[in-house]
């Protein structure tokens, strides 16, 4: 079974503390990122299915920024933000643009761990529907082969 991974990149030692308690109760595997470009290269290195991000970023990009560098990827992680005020137009915001889902700060751990595992559950499930319509085909040579072995076994 595959382990819950998700890549947080949030700007508070606060919130990261945080975050780190709620988990380190669980088998998750987390990771932390201070700027969108060490996002980037954590994504490249394995199958992270959820990041969590600050709505602003300390670089001074946006959350839509990560989804951005989301997008590019064949199979994208649920993006989750997080936002100490977030009113109704920001929830609409982030839920319109594409986002998984929103945090609010600082995190509640049942909140957290019900948020991060529905997220994960969807990237797996998305994952596990790609995953299996990419798989081989047989080739013209099997096929024939196969249809040869049919007709024998038929005779």
């Amino acid at each position: 079974m595959r382990r819950v991974t998700v890549l947080a990149l949030l700007t508070s030692p606060a919130d990261r503390q945080l975050l780190q308690n709620i988990i380190s109760h669980s088998n998750w595997n987390l990771r932390f990122v201070a700027t969108l470009q060490e996002a980037q290269v954590a994504l490249r290195d394995g199958a992270i299915g959820v990041v969590i991000s600050d709505r602003r970023l300390s670089s001074g990009g946006y959350w839509t920024d990560v989804l951005g560098v989301l997008e590019t990827l064949s199979i994208p992680p649920r993006l989750i933000i997080a936002e100490a005020r977030a009113d109704s137009r920001v929830w609409a915001e982030v839920l319109s643009l594409g986002a998984y889902d929103l945090l609010m700060k600082p995190f509640d751990a049942v909140e957290v761990l019900r948020t991060v595992s529905a997220a994960w559950l969807s990237w797996k499930d998305r994952l596990e529907t790609v995953t299996a319509t990419r798989k081989p085909t047989a080739s013209a040579a099997e096929r024939q082969s196969n249809a040869h072995l049919l007709t024998r076994t038929a005779s």
